[in-house]
């Protein structure tokens, strides 16, 4: 979430947190202020992007984003 927040200088506390629901019907958790942490649940549930959750330890916490989609390059 470092690198997201660095790239689109999202502002907040460092050790903000905030739930989102993905589409599986769970709830995660992602480093990022309220309003950018729901636009990134939106785009998970519309199948916009996929989300890395941590495996060590095992918990339901986003520790990276990726295009679930090609990007078109021009």
């Amino acid at each position: 979430m470092h690198e997201l927040r660095r790239r689109f200088e999202v502002n907040g506390e460092m050790d903000e947190v905030c739930p989102i629901l993905v589409p599986d019907g769970l709830t995660v958790y992602v480093g990022l202020p309220e309003q950018e942490a729901r636009c990134l649940g939106e785009l998970a549930r519309d199948g916009e992007i996929g989300l890395e959750l941590s495996r060590d330890p095992q918990v339901p916490i986003v520790v990276g984003v990726f295009a679930m989609k090609p990007v078109a390059r021009s």
